[in-house]
């Protein structure tokens, strides 16, 4: 599964461009996108995750900004009222949005009503949107909606994906990618 989530978080790290803001959401793929983001574009790594800032804490070449707040131990980021009053002043060029569930109708979902208004916020505040998951979570719905898949810039799959499953996404390329 890590090597798996490690193709994602490649094809992940490709969208970054010079000097931009990249915000990283809680999750195991946005971890591995973390340790694999160029450190030659001069890039902004903002996230509200202790263990995805500690990845980016000493890379040469990468600015951490943290997002602080109560820490939720089941989501491994900080979610509530207060990191949300933070991110309100945060416009990221990009973000990675982690996804619990991805379906085609019942779009991006959360386990945890917190985190899935903070992924609403932070796809509100954000440029460019991007989302990944490994092929258990397609077809998938957790019981708080995120937002519609529509609302993503990218979608990042594994190349291996069912076909029935990537029909069921009803996106079509570029915005969908297959890593």
């Amino acid at each position: 599964n890590i090597e798996r989530k490690r193709r994602l978080a490649m094809a992940m790290a490709g969208f970054a461009e010079r000097g931009m803001t990249i915000f990283l959401d809680a999750g195991s793929t946005n971890l591995a996108a973390a340790q694999l983001l160029p450190d030659n574009l001069d890039l902004t790594v903002a996230t509200h995750a202790p263990h995805i800032a500690a990845a980016v804490l000493d890379r040469p070449g990468l600015r951490l900004f943290m997002i602080g707040g109560k820490v939720d131990a089941n989501v491994g980021a900080a979610i509530g009222s207060q990191s949300q009053r933070e991110l309100e002043r945060l416009n990221p060029d990009m973000a990675f949005i982690g996804a619990c569930a991805i379906d085609g109708a019942a779009g991006v979902s959360a386990f945890d009503a917190d985190d899935a208004e903070f992924k609403r916020l932070l796809t509100q505040q954000s440029r460019i949107r991007l989302v990944a998951a490994v092929n258990e979570k397609i077809g998938t719905a957790a019981p708080y909606p995120v937002l519609p898949l529509s609302a993503f810039d990218h979608v990042v799959i594994e190349k291996d994906l069912d076909p029935a499953k990537k029909a069921s996404l009803s996106i079509s390329e570029p915005a969908l990618v297959s890593a």
